[in-house]
């Protein structure tokens, strides 16, 4: 898992040179309020009844569960397609340069949520392969249609298409992999009432917690949009993809195999729950130290030279984002110690700090025309909660399950 999603981020990493000379800073600005947007609500496509697949012990159980999401995808992305024009947003979204893409949201959004629910099912049956190569694939997609259409001089749209082809081609290879093993059987009422039930928890409080959770890690693309210029989200972005990105896709593989291991622990030897927790964390810190020191030392002169002399600022956003993307990558591929002591609604409490603490960042930062300033106190103030959060995820381990 962690070597197929190092290769899948090192594909992108090897074009981003190439696209920051296709595309200008004002595309990956508008690129990156889309993506804000699509992230924000994909992250609820499911319900979030995708993080209870692990939990069942019985796997006829789980792909309830995993049909569950489908359905529940297809039905909340149709719900946002109606919902927008419903409300006008595209007069809203005019304002952000938008409003043209609006019928590409539902698409993203539904994609996102099918991603996510064959990840977390194929992360049941431990199917960590096939999981790599659609990733790979999916980034050789990315990269190949992103530099065919930065060449037709597409502008954002063309890097927003190039996502979305990317997600395709990785949904089709799952797809092919699980109905391999299994067909997609048209699923029974009764069972999916069940198990909707029995785990509405997710539902209740995952889907607030993850809302504030995605929202507060875009409130840097939606203030540097709103308040400054296009560029400076671009700017922002490019940072956040050559750090967050790789760091958050090797945490994520991390994640979803301590997530396997741990939920089984926690049912047959939750004795062992807490070395275990101990032992990942100190390979992550291993894994992550060297890396936040380089890119602190040498992120503001590399930059102009990999990426080109326009993005010259990317480089310093880099080197101030560090401190928050380091924490995070600590704590992230272990959050799902939440998810499996059912701690769902506890958790909430942090996610209304993280965003309390990005909003007023950014309004600093406003206030003292400063982006730079707004990214600092993002970074710090939000890695010093996190560490107190990662605390709290380690007392969890010795806590009672509550399903």
């Amino acid at each position: 898992m962690l070597g197929g999603s190092v290769s899948a981020q090192l594909i992108l990493l090897l074009i981003s040179p190439i696209l920051t000379r296709l595309f200008t800073p004002d595309d990956f600005g508008i690129f990156a309020l889309f993506v804000a947007i699509s992230s924000i609500l994909g992250m609820i496509a499911n319900g979030r009844y995708e993080f209870a697949i692990l939990l069942p012990d019985k796997d006829e159980e789980g792909f309830h569960i995993f049909q569950l999401c489908l359905i529940i995808a297809a039905g909340f992305s149709v719900a946002v397609l109606f919902i927008g024009f419903g409300l006008n947003l595209t007069g809203l979204l005019d304002d952000l340069s938008l409003s043209y893409l609006w019928w590409l949201f539902p698409i993203a959004v539904f994609l996102q949520g099918i991603v996510q629910a064959f990840n977390a099912y194929l992360n049941r049956q431990m199917a960590y392969p096939q999981i790599s190569k659609s990733r790979l694939l999916a980034s050789a997609g990315i990269a190949i249609s992103s530099i065919g259409f930065g060449w037709l001089t597409m502008g954002a749209i063309g890097l927003i298409f190039g996502k979305l082809f990317g997600q395709i081609i990785e949904i089709v290879t799952l797809y092919r992999y699980k109905t391999e093993k299994s067909p997609l059987n048209f699923p029974k009422k009764g069972s999916l009432l069940h198990v909707a039930n029995k785990y509405d928890g997710f539902a209740k409080f995952s889907t607030f917690e993850g809302l504030f959770n995605t929202f507060f890690k875009q409130i840097p693309v939606f203030a540097l949009n709103g308040f400054f210029a296009n560029s400076f989200a671009g700017f922002y972005y490019n940072a956040e993809k050559v750090l967050g990105k790789p760091i958050g896709m090797t945490g994520g593989a991390v994640g979803q195999v301590f997530f396997q291991k741990a939920a089984r622990l926690n049912q047959d030897a939750p004795e062992r729950l807490r070395s275990f927790f101990l032992e990942n964390l100190k390979n992550l810190a291993l894994l992550i130290l060297p890396v936040s020191i380089i890119v602190m030392l040498l992120s503001p002169t590399l930059f102009p030279i990999i990426f080109g002399a326009k993005w010259a600022v990317s480089g310093i956003y880099a080197k101030w984002l560090m401190p928050f993307f380091a924490v995070t990558f600590l704590k992230a591929p272990l959050s799902s110690i939440i998810d499996i002591k059912n701690k769902l609604k506890e958790n909430l409490l942090f996610e209304i700090g993280f965003m309390a603490i990005s909003i007023l960042a950014f309004w600093i930062g406003i206030q003292n025309q400063s982006a730079l300033l707004g990214i600092q106190l993002f970074s710090f103030g939000n890695a010093f909660l996190g560490l107190f959060q990662l605390l709290w995820f380690l007392k969890l381990t010795s806590s009672k399950s509550g399903f």
